[in-house]
């Protein structure tokens, strides 16, 4: 005798669940870079400033990247993502809020020709020192790296790579607000003209929470993919649910249509 849908239903959704970064609380935007741009979500879609979109993510060189309009606008809110840089060397440039308008930012900084480097949010030269900065050796050429950025409603913003924190400041000014017309945020692209703190890599995924993750939760995101176990649970799932909607026909249609 088929299972009851109410016993069946708990299963479906634990297949569901197996999935934590995919439904994570308070995901508003999800981007995955397999030959589209497009938010899976439904909301705004990245714009690419030359590049290359293929399978594995979104290919990017100097004076490339990616820009997203009217989605950061509030106060608090976490991002996430994958990339991996082929250089590492002084400053590279992650993430930009004013417009291509300032200096400051989030970044890679590593001294001139390491082959290794720490996530560094630069403030302006009105701080001593003029950036936070996490643990040196925490990005590696041509290795992916899974950083995270955070602001709360109280000012804090948080750094992390691969689910480790690197840094937090009172952002009182401001800084990590994208306040620029229609609220760009400029991934891997660079204000300075010569291109030279621009990186080249590739990223894999971004995706966009509408609050501020707290540590605990960065710690525990995986990449916004399920595994193939969680797609057979849910096939599986979907299958039953078909079986038993099937068993449960009235037996006089069944018997009407054979008669036909």
């Amino acid at each position: 005798m088929p299972l009851p849908f109410r016993l069946l239903a708990p299963l479906l959704a634990a297949g569901l669940a197996l999935s934590p970064a995919a439904w994570a609380s308070g995901e508003a935007h999800l981007y995955l870079l397999d030959h589209s741009l497009n938010d899976v979500m439904g909301g705004p879609s990245l714009v690419a400033l030359g590049g290359s979109i293929t399978a594995t993510g979104y290919q990017f060189a100097t004076k490339q990247g990616l820009s997203l309009s009217n989605v950061l606008t509030d106060s608090d809110y976490s991002i996430d993502m994958s990339f991996s840089f082929s250089a590492l060397s002084a400053y590279r440039r992650i993430l930009e809020f004013k417009g291509l308008t300032s200096d400051n930012g989030l970044y890679t900084r590593s001294d001139a020709g390491a082959s290794t480097a720490a996530l560094n949010f630069y403030r302006g030269t009105s701080y001593a020192p003029p950036f936070v900065e996490g643990a040196a050796q925490v990005f590696a050429l041509d290795t992916p790296a899974r950083v995270t950025l955070t602001r709360d409603n109280a000012g804090v913003v948080a750094g992390y790579v691969n689910g480790v924190a690197q840094f937090a400041f009172n952002d009182s000014t401001g800084q990590a607000l994208f306040s620029g017309p229609n609220a760009i945020a400029y991934f891997f692209q660079d204000e300075h003209a010569s291109g030279v703190e621009d990186p080249t890599g590739t990223v894999s995924y971004i995706r966009i929470y509408d609050t501020a993750l707290s540590g605990a939760q960065v710690a525990a995101l995986a990449a916004p993919v399920p595994e193939a176990d969680t797609y057979a649970l849910m096939l599986l799932g979907i299958g039953l649910v078909g079986f038993i909607a099937r068993r449960r026909e009235p037996s006089g249609k069944l018997y009407a249509n054979l008669d036909r």
